[in-house]
């Protein structure tokens, strides 16, 4: 009888239990140790978990890009390269073993060769490639002071490329005449190229990409003396060596898109600009839960000054600046190094629009491990090609209006306060 009266009970409690482990509201836990088969359930949040956002330069130092953008794209992109030869000699040795040297009368078979990169070649037909002289005793890295300079009359050579052409190595003819006055007036050269015919864009490589330019010439006609040949130089600053390598070859900004919108977030373009996003999360989903997912929720708006092949590699890097760093330029330069790298990456057309996904999980993975001692939870999102690569992403930020702005979507499963029955 008395296991009659307890029976009513008993049901109860297992069909409370069931329902505990039915139920899918997102304030709820499973039970596994009641129900096995079943698991802990999965919470899911969206929160407004960005509470500063911003935009930031992110150039480096001038001079210092591994591959120079040469480009000629109408009214919206004219990206020009300048390689310097400071070190053209007067005379030379006819062979290595001889103590004497001869001077320089004649030149012959005069070129520029250099070394491309095509990641982002595009053409819609031949593409001129033109050099001119553009020594100057004025401001040598001036956009105002070069640009006048790539004129017709300091034209010293050209070459048309079809696209089948544009290889590895190209090769520029140049003025035997030019070259042959720069060196009996042991002057320098510095040559400005430029695409003066047709639209396109392709890299060159620098110095710093350890595959320069290489300027070389015949100084007789005798094929036993082989051409010399000379990489960029230069002279100037004359008291910083390691701004003359850098200035030895660099690229030249005559004109790019504009910029995004205000209050917008932009990755990328030249020079380049990065994002700086600061979190807040709540500690009973970061450091009482475990996270499942977490996927940051961007909007993107279309930058019309580029088209659909033009895209950007939006990389995510969780910032390491202490609290000392306030300022979010500085905050989005200090970055996690290449063991942090793995971090999910989002490909964009810039002229496309529409919402995106960022899984940001290891992140917050990272942020939980750390403690809220070290510094801001922050995360810096740039451009895979920062600093060479023209196109720009456009997002809207936390000043945007509601349905647009970034936000955070958490899957999560809490710590089970129950304990076992």
């Amino acid at each position: 009888m008395r296991f009659r009266r307890l029976a009513p009970l008993a049901l109860a409690g297992l069909a409370l239990a069931a329902a505990a482990c039915s139920e899918k509201l997102d304030s709820t836990v499973g039970c596994p140790e009641l129900c096995p088969n079943q698991g802990i359930e999965v919470i899911n949040v969206t929160i407004d978990a960005v509470i500063m956002d911003t935009t930031v330069d992110a150039d480096a130092p001038f001079g210092t890009e591994p591959v120079m953008l040469l480009a000629s794209r109408g009214d919206t992109l004219d990206s020009r390269v300048v390689i310097r030869f400071d070190s053209i000699p007067q005379r030379y040795r006819r062979a290595s073993v001889d103590t004497t040297t001869t001077a320089i009368t004649t030149v012959d078979s005069a070129q520029l060769q250099l070394r491309l990169e095509l990641a982002e070649l595009q053409l819609a037909g031949p593409l001129t490639v033109s050099a001119y002289d553009i020594d100057t005793s004025g401001d040598d890295t001036s956009v105002a002071v070069l640009t006048p300079l790539f004129s017709s009359d300091r034209l010293i050579g050209s070459q048309t490329f079809a696209k089948a052409d544009l290889k590895d190595t190209v090769r520029i003819p140049l003025s035997n005449e030019a070259v042959l006055a720069k060196a009996q007036a042991n002057a320098r050269l510095r040559i400005g190229l430029r695409i003066t015919s047709g639209t396109g864009q392709f890299h060159v490589r620098s110095v710093e990409g350890g595959a320069s330019a290489v300027l070389s010439f015949r100084v007789a006609a005798d094929t036993a003396i082989k051409p010399l040949t000379f990489t960029p130089f230069s002279r100037t600053p004359a008291d910083s060596v390691s701004e003359q390598l850098s200035q030895s070859d660099f690229r030249l900004l005559v004109r790019t898109p504009p910029g995004g919108p205000l209050q917008s977030l932009l990755m990328g373009a030249l020079p380049p600009k990065r994002t700086y996003m600061r979190f807040l999360i709540p500690k009973s989903i970061l450091d009482s839960s475990s996270v499942v997912r977490a996927t940051l929720l961007l909007t993107q708006m279309p930058n019309r000054g580029f088209g659909p092949r033009d895209t950007v590699k939006v990389t995510t890097h969780v910032g390491i600046a202490g609290r000392a760093i306030t300022d979010p330029e500085h905050a989005a330069r200090l970055i996690a190094g290449a063991e942090f790298r793995q971090i999910d990456t989002l490909r964009v057309a810039a002229s496309d629009s529409g919402s995106r996904e960022i899984d940001i999980a290891p992140i917050l993975r990272i942020w939980r491990a750390q403690g809220d001692t070290v510094g801001a939870r922050a995360i810096v999102l740039r451009s895979g090609r920062e600093g060479v690569s023209a196109p720009q992403a456009w997002f809207f930020s936390t000043e945007s209006t509601p349905g647009l702005r970034p936000r955070l979507r958490i899957s999560y499963t809490p710590a089970n306060p129950f304990g076992l029955p």
